[in-house]
């Protein structure tokens, strides 16, 4: 089964028309389920980001109402609104929106977000604009808004800026197709060689890249991840103790876990997410189930 014959399953998506996004919150013919939504700019095909939901399609659109007020947005309720706020105020544009409702669990609607987020990848040469934390040039992100930060005194919304940020940065074009997996080649990356994850105490603090979990009962890749190898690695192996964590549960059953990762050194995180989003939508796109423990809160 290949993962273009799969597409399928991005293509079947029933998308609506597009219309404006401001007011969308209000159009009761929106689908009342949960699924996922793209944004873009008017007079543009290019999008600017896609999202996914669990409530009413149109009450999370609703928390995109802060981009059309004087000031920049939090990123809560809405972590895409500082960036929408910034291209408004740069470029006097109108965006527009459609949504498709999806069915299943949160778990399937995340995965299908990123195969949706990942094809477009493919044929575009990058991701929706804003997806994975980046914003336009001159312009700081909001932090988020809850009330820790307000008592330590870190929250801010953001605005101009003179200086440039690693948010301003581009993506990156697929490194490799959409395939099945697993080989040592997997999506255009060179993976080390499997390893028990108790190996993961000689690994560098500082590498980051991307890792896989598989599960030694079933032999099959069960979590796709990012970031500080050691750091991410070890906090899984914690979990292998912990039989109320939905991931944990499931570490469990396996009976232990093997690793394989690739360093990326000087990758920035949203470049990491981009990649990761990538594998996670190869997946998807090839057993047509998302991996046993993505999605599965990371806590």
């Amino acid at each position: 089964m290949t993962a273009t014959s799969n597409r399928t399953l991005v293509q079947e998506l029933c998308w609506t028309e597009w219309q404006p996004l401001q007011g969308s919150w209000l159009d009761r013919t929106f689908p009342e389920q949960p699924g996922l939504y793209r944004i873009r700019r008017a007079g543009f095909t290019e999008w600017d980001y896609v999202g996914q939901t669990g409530r009413r399609l149109r009450d999370r659109l609703s928390d995109l109402k802060g981009i059309y007020r004087t000031e920049m947005p939090y990123r809560a309720p809405h972590t895409v609104g500082p960036a929408l706020w910034a291209l408004l105020d740069a470029t006097a544009c109108t965006f527009e929106v459609s949504v498709a409702p999806v069915a299943g669990d949160d778990q399937h609607r995340k995965t299908v977000e990123a195969a949706v987020i990942s094809v477009y990848h493919q044929e575009h040469g990058g991701s929706p604009s804003m997806n994975f934390g980046r914003m336009p040039h001159g312009y700081r992100m909001s932090s988020g808004n809850n009330t820790k930060l307000a008592a330590r005194g870190v929250r801010f919304r953001g605005g101009l800026c003179t200086e440039p940020e690693v948010s301003h940065l581009p993506g990156l074009p697929a490194v490799g197709p959409l395939e099945a997996p697993w080989h040592a080649g997997w999506c255009g990356h060179s993976w080390a060689p499997w390893q028990p994850i108790e190996m993961t105490e000689h690994l560098p603090a500082t590498d980051q890249g991307l890792y896989l979990l598989r599960g030694r009962a079933s032999g099959e890749i069960i979590y796709i991840g990012q970031g500080r190898l050691r750091h991410r690695l070890i906090a899984h192996r914690r979990k292998q103790q912990k039989d109320s964590h939905p991931q944990g549960k499931i570490f469990l059953e396996e009976g232990g876990l093997d690793f394989t990762s690739v360093t990326l050194p000087g990758f920035h995180d949203h470049q990491r997410l981009e990649l990761e989003n990538d594998l996670i939508a190869a997946f998807l796109m090839t057993r047509r189930v998302a991996p046993r423990a993505q999605f599965l809160g990371e806590g």
